[in-house]
């Protein structure tokens, strides 16, 4: 007799806060009292599950449930762009039409993409917001582009989740390091990593029989 993965998982002793478990798409109402109940971390991955047609995890009725949520990009492979503010601007929208225009408020999805992945990790009296005490985790992000306009008496929480980009991202810190300042990063050659992804693309390629 087959079981329902996450009743599976209950049995096995995996529903607890420090399993990870991404997609979440197909589950019940029941699965998803357990996953709030016992606290398990799931990750939204709302541009992956769009391009691979898998279907879309029932979020809000998690988060109603007092679930723990945050927000992926899944790999490359089934995502292609692996943007933060795509999986934002996508996570807040995909279920509007399901649950209503008021459903995965702004404020909330920036919530999952931060403060949520640090809980997911285990990390959060670390990292995942800016509170003194803290690592200084942070993003500088230009809101005066013509696309983040008008931007008095915008929430910025709408605004990062709805209108900005990642172009807009003019500095990222980590640990009180800057990887990138002035929109030029500091810690990678971006040329030497285009060049070597060309060339893991060509091996793949030949590997695969297609060239």
């Amino acid at each position: 007799m087959t079981s329902r993965n996450i009743f599976y998982f209950e049995q096995l002793g995996l529903c607890h806060n420090k399993v990870i478990l991404a997609h979440c798409i197909h589950i019940n109402e029941e699965e998803m009292n357990i996953l709030a109940e016992k606290r398990v971390n799931v990750v939204h991955c709302p541009a992956s599950n769009l391009k691979l047609a898998s279907g879309l995890a029932p979020v809000p009725a998690l988060l109603d449930m007092g679930a723990q949520v945050s927000l992926g990009a899944d790999g490359a492979p089934c995502n292609n762009n692996l943007s933060q503010f795509m999986e934002l601007r996508l996570a807040a929208l995909i279920h509007k039409p399901f649950y209503g225009p008021t459903s995965m408020p702004a404020e909330k999805v920036f919530e999952m993409a931060t403060l949520g992945g640090a809980q997911a990790m285990g990390q959060e009296k670390e990292i995942g917001s800016l509170e003194a005490g803290k690592k200084a985790d942070l993003a500088i992000v230009n809101l005066e582009h013509w696309h983040n306009q008008p931007a008095t008496h915008s929430s910025v929480y709408s605004q990062l989740v709805y209108q900005a980009l990642a172009s807009d991202v003019r500095a990222t810190m980590v640990d009180g390091r800057f990887l990138m300042l002035n929109a030029a990063l500091l810690t990678i050659d971006a040329e030497a990593v285009r060049i070597n992804s060309e060339k893991a693309l060509e091996r793949i390629l030949q590997r695969a029989g297609l060239k």
